[in-house]
């Protein structure tokens, strides 16, 4: 397909290449109009520029032209619609996400020309709601000419135009239920920092608009600290978006951030080159003494944290986590299979029953002294398809590294679960097996003994390898668990690059006992179970490090 060069120029990532072949195109001219309507009627109303046009910024620029000048063919309407519906954008703090906000839900109050326009500033409660809103009618409280024809109340900081009989108004996620009874919601809707917005609240508002031919929603946002949040489902699926994995016309992503894996040494070298990096409004609204002196008033790990959330735009993890995703990253390096069959392996096992995830991992140790961990994962079907909005389940299932076995019932099929192991068995060197008692005195009596069909052959041979259990309190897992947080920190261990343990290693934590556990407490449901059997294998590795971790009394008997 010939792409027109005005198109060709604005197409950012493989979501727009995507997107032209499906019929969408760039029309700069509408995308301009919003611009230029924005420098007519938008003044400023605060700090020095008080009173001078609005002149978009560089990003604000861009952005503007990309949302509203890309359209796409629509049988329905008979013309060109706008292509994109959802829009997410991610900057830090201080570069004016909330006054931008507020122009485009004024510009589609009024400059699309529709009579009857709905337009909604949301957010997680009513007082940051109010801070888009707020913009808006300083904004027009300050315009020579939206004053003519936009009311403001004063009151609800509701804004109205009668000529067209269209309102712009609060909606926080406590009156949502009153307004959709009372008016039914119909329109475009801004919302603000939604790393902090409940998702179901969101998911109402995403069904206003439905008989709108242009309806669009504005989410904002900087970079938060839970893995479950919807900011960060969202912020997931767009980087999958943009890179084409997950094909949506309608799905506008920008973010501006620094690398997600940027460690915090790193970040010390050259802290204004990252700031740079993350902040488009660098030399404008943010950046110079101001940023230094952030930067140089980050003297705990907590303040640390924070500015890499807030300044840089960087997802951080639990506020206490086990495992530094830097850290994480930095250890991953693949042996072949055949180069892991020659080196002898320790084993550890995390059974379950539904609900988790049942998981064994392998501990080889190369002739370097480095120890590789490998994984292989079990769960329900039912309980996948349950956990889909934590996890890609489904996707990871054929995800080769995953090693991912979904089974076919509301249960952990063992026949799968011991033809793995009976393949592990014959194929690897495996030196001991220690495995946690809980839910395991079936499974792994099979497998010290073995099993036979009914005419006497056997269907899974008994383990040749040492089978033991390893009690779970702080006695025994203690040393393991310190010793496999300092392999990974002095970069001595090595992964494959696991997604199921990648995704577990973003958000496992410590208890107060010291034991691995996860961050929400035990009703959690995002699971850990790959990282307690790689603590589990640890203290199973033929070395002195461990003599105090357990004693063996010669006859298979683990004494505590």
């Amino acid at each position: 397909m010939k792409i027109d060069k005005l198109t060709k120029r604005w197409i950012r990532n493989t979501s727009d290449e995507l997107a032209v072949a499906n019929g969408c195109r760039m029309d700069e001219e509408r995308g301009q109009f919003v611009v230029d309507w924005a420098k007519s009627n938008l003044v400023l109303w605060e700090g020095e520029a008080a009173g001078q046009p609005l002149i978009a910024t560089d990003w604000q620029y861009d952005c503007t032209i990309r949302m509203f000048g890309w359209v796409k063919p629509s049988e329905k309407y008979g013309r060109n619609i706008r292509r994109f519906r959802e829009v997410l954008i991610g900057k830090p703090k201080k570069n004016k996400k909330s006054p931008t906000v507020a122009w485009w839900m004024l510009y589609l109050l009024d400059g699309d020309g529709e009579p009857g326009q709905n337009c909604y500033t949301a957010a997680k409660n009513g007082d940051q709601a109010r801070i888009v809103q707020q913009h808006a009618v300083n904004m027009v409280q300050a315009s020579p000419t939206l004053g003519e024809y936009f009311n403001v109340h004063k009151s609800t900081l509701t804004i109205s135009v009668e000529e067209t009989n269209s309102k712009m108004k609060v909606l926080s996620s406590e009156n949502l239920r009153t307004q959709k009874a009372k008016e039914g919601l119909n329109g475009s809707c801004g919302i603000d920092e939604i790393h902090v917005v409940d998702e179901e609240y969101v998911r109402r508002i995403a069904r206003m608009g439905i008989s709108r031919a242009e309806p669009m929603m504005i989410q904002v946002t900087t970079a938060g600290d839970d893995p479950l949040s919807y900011g960060k489902k969202r912020y997931d699926y767009g980087k999958r978006v943009e890179s084409g994995e997950f094909p949506n016309d309608s799905f506008f992503f920008d973010w501006h951030e620094a690398p997600q894996d940027l460690d915090p040494k790193d970040l010390a070298d050259d802290p204004v080159k990252y700031g740079k990096m993350a902040n488009p409004s660098w030399g404008h609204t943010v950046g110079g003494d101001e940023y230094i002196a952030d930067y140089k008033g980050c003297d705990t790990p907590s303040s640390v944290r924070d500015f890499m959330m807030y300044r840089l735009n960087i997802w951080q993890q639990t506020s206490n986590p086990f495992i530094k995703a830097a850290d994480w990253n930095a250890c991953e390096e693949q042996l072949s299979w055949a180069e892991l069959e020659r080196l002898p392996c320790w084993g550890g096992l995390d059974f379950s029953r539904t609900t988790d995830l049942t998981s064994i991992c392998l501990c080889f140790r190369s002739t370097d002294g480095l120890l590789h961990f490998r994984w292989w994962y079990w769960t329900p079907e039912e309980t996948a398809k349950q956990r889909l909005n934590l996890a890609p389940w489904l996707d990871w299932e054929h995800d080769e590294k995953a090693q991912l076995t979904i089974c076919s019932d509301s249960w952990i099929d063992y026949n799968q679960f011991f033809r793995t192991l009976q393949d592990i068995q014959e194929r690897f060197q495996v030196q001991r097996l220690l495995y946690d008692p809980r839910f395991a005195d079936f499974p792994m009596q099979r497998l010290i003994t073995g099993e036979q069909n009914t005419d006497g052959t056997m269907k899974f041979q008994p383990a040749t390898f040492e089978v033991r259990p390893l009690n779970q309190g702080p006695a025994t897992m203690m040393e393991p668990i310190e010793e496999f947080e300092r392999l990974i920190v002095s970069r001595k261990m090595r992964h494959d690059g696991n997604p199921v343990t990648r995704w577990q290693a973003g958000h496992v934590s410590r208890g107060r006992n010291g034991l691995l556990c996860k961050p929400g407490g035990a009703s959690d449901p995002r699971t850990i179970d790959g990282i307690q059997s790689a603590v589990i294998a640890l203290a199973g590795v033929e070395s002195g490090e461990y003599a105090t971790a357990y004693a063996n009394d010669g006859d298979g008997v683990i004494l505590f």
